[in-house]
């Protein structure tokens, strides 16, 4: 794509921010604005400058069309355009490099361009291996991106905002937590991008003389107002018309902070009000029809669900704890079980109630250990989907994280139950295998999507503990295998309909209980018959018919509705972000 030149100005921006302040009686909310005009060219790259809290990320998000609260005019070329047009034509490179964790720099900007280049499908393995080499990264290409530097990490983070090769860059705090060789290589990157023809605005709090070099405009912004916007030289003089004069050995940045933090801000604003030219527009380009502003054509749902599976199937595949888990789950919980009920038999009397804690001990095991292996999974990953909350939808993103688990799940309770039939001797006969792994699959799921639905709906694992750990606490009680449903009030009975305890455990006694209906006389003569309608009735199962088909039913139910109050919590957070 051949450069042009273009301006980029804002008129009139302004954002009100509220800023709570307390007292012991009472707390007061303040109202701050962020109110001005301004302008910039290609081939600039701009230095954004103020003390900590001047408004500098704010401004910078606001002239990027990406604060939903900002008001004021953004021109193009002199053009009135929309914010999602400035979206449309620029990258964001954010203050914090957020990533998942398990893949490498290659298969990140491979998602990032099968997500942003839509069409371009020949382009992409070309422009991801000249963003690698340009960056530097070539190198580490194949290395998981956990083990990269800082410095690496900030460099795939641009080179996920240059891959589709946006005419203007929005960096906030570009050089911030990294060494300073890290942030001249990430500097000089800027500097080369502006100057091929783009415009690179970067918020940067104090840069070295050494990094203050490669700018060639700077913005001074100061309690949410803009100190002043132009070149090195018109800073200088601009400064020494109020009498500050910097010294020769002294970094003008530096300097300028400075001054900012020690003189009356409003008279400075008042003498760059008063100096301030008009907005001047490279005379080539004083039609917007040299820029294109098409609005970027949207992923379809499969498409987006491929590439977000594939993310997520790469991910579990190579992290470790995951393994962990099933390895876990499968050996060392089965090695209990095994050998606490490998004695059990159907030869006397206490095989009924051994067998009902069995059936008691794997439904609660199930509902459990799926329950508790996914809590944590958006507190840890909201990061990255609001980060990333324009390249995909919410509901593609929710379908990926369900299907993903799927396999893992399925895998975990074939290895389960077949172990089990393997080493207990009162577990016999392929179609109860069948069944008893169909069910407990089923509970897995919908103990899944209960997990979902409460790590979708807070930010930390800590909060999800905190209300998860009654509300098991009511289901496991109603589950049926603690206490007698028929002996629990009626305004509470209907709670159990909801528990994943109570399917589970309803299910499993069924398909273990019901075949038994007629006499077996024990080893022993001693014991006269084991009556499975007469068992499942002494534990306050009662039926008239075959229930599991229902509970089965129920199950898919119940998992629907978690997962449904799970896609309201993420949804609920990116419409949250958005505003």
């Amino acid at each position: 794509m051949p450069q042009q030149q273009f301006s980029l100005s804002w008129q009139n921006v302004n954002v009100e921010i509220s800023e709570k302040s307390s007292s012991f009686w009472r707390s007061k909310s303040q109202k701050r604005t962020i109110l001005d005009n301004g302008s910039t060219r290609s081939y600039s790259l701009v230095a954004i400058m103020g003390s900590s809290g001047s408004g500098k990320t704010t401004f910078l998000s606001a002239i990027s069309g990406r604060r939903r609260d900002k008001k004021g005019i953004l021109k193009i070329n002199n053009t009135v355009v929309t914010d999602e047009d400035v979206r449309n034509v620029s990258g964001y490179l954010h203050q914090e490099d957020i990533f998942t964790q398990y893949l490498t720099p290659r298969e990140h900007l491979e998602f990032m361009a099968a997500l942003r280049l839509h069409n371009k499908s020949k382009e992409k393995r070309s422009i991801i291996k000249k963003l690698l080499s340009d960056l530097s990264l070539e190198g580490e290409g194949d290395t998981l991106i956990k083990n990269l530097s800082g410095g690496q990490r900030r460099r795939l983070s641009l080179a996920g905002e240059l891959i589709s090769d946006p005419l203007m860059l929005f960096c906030d705090e570009p050089t911030t937590g990294l060494d300073s060789y890290s942030a001249l290589v990430v500097l000089q990157k800027l500097h080369t991008i502006a100057f091929s023809g783009k415009i690179v605005l970067a918020s940067i709090h104090q840069p070295s003389s050494q990094l203050f070099h490669y700018f060639n405009n700077i913005t001074l912004v100061a309690e949410g107002k803009l100190v002043f916007q132009g070149t090195k030289d018109e800073a200088k003089s601009f400064f020494e018309s109020l009498d500050l004069h910097c010294p020769s050995s002294y970094n003008p940045a530096d300097f300028y902070i400075d001054c900012l933090n020690r003189e009356d801000i409003s008279k400075i604003v008042a003498v760059f009000q008063n100096r301030k030219k008009q907005v001047v527009l490279c005379p080539h380009c004083d039609r917007c029809d040299n820029v294109s502003l098409e609005k970027q054509a949207k992923n379809h749902f499969f498409y987006e669900l491929k590439w977000l599976l594939w993310r997520c199937f790469l991910d579990i595949r190579r992290n470790k704890s995951t393994h962990l888990r099933l390895y876990l789950f499968v050996v060392a919980e089965l090695i209990f079980l095994s050998l606490a009920y490998s004695q059990v038999s159907l030869a006397d009397q206490d095989g009924v109630q051994n067998i009902e804690g069995f059936m008691s001990m794997i439904a609660t095991e199930f509902t459990f250990t799926n329950m508790y292996a996914v809590i944590n999974v958006f507190p840890g990953e909201i990061a990255v989907f609001l980060r990333e909350k324009d390249l995909y939808s919410a509901h593609s993103y929710f379908f990926s994280k369900i299907i993903s688990m799927i396999p893992l799940s399925l895998i975990s309770t074939v290895l389960y139950t077949t172990i089990l039939f393997l080493v207990l001797t009162f577990l016999d006969g392929i179609y109860l295998w069948l069944q008893m792994t169909y069910v407990m699959f089923v509970v897995g799921m919908a103990s899944l999507g209960l997990g979902l639905a409460f790590s979708a709906h807070f930010s930390t694992v800590e909060h999800v503990e905190l209300f998860i750990g009654p509300l098991e606490t009511i289901f496991f009680l109603l589950g049926g295998f603690s206490l007698q449903l028929d002996s629990v009030p009626t305004l509470f009975n209907w709670i159990k309909y909801i528990s994943p305890f109570y399917y589970s455990f309803d299910s499993l006694s069924n398909l273990f209980w019901r075949p038994f209906n007629d006499t077996r006389h024990a080893e022993n003569d001693t014991v006269p018959y084991y009556y499975g309608p007469q068992i499942l009735e002494n534990y306050g199962i009662y039926s008239a018919y075959d229930p599991v088909p229902y509970d089965i039913l129920y199950l898919h139910i119940l998992m629907a509705i978690f997962c449904f109050l799970g896609f309201l919590g993420i949804l609920r957070k990116k419409i949250l972000c958005s505003l």
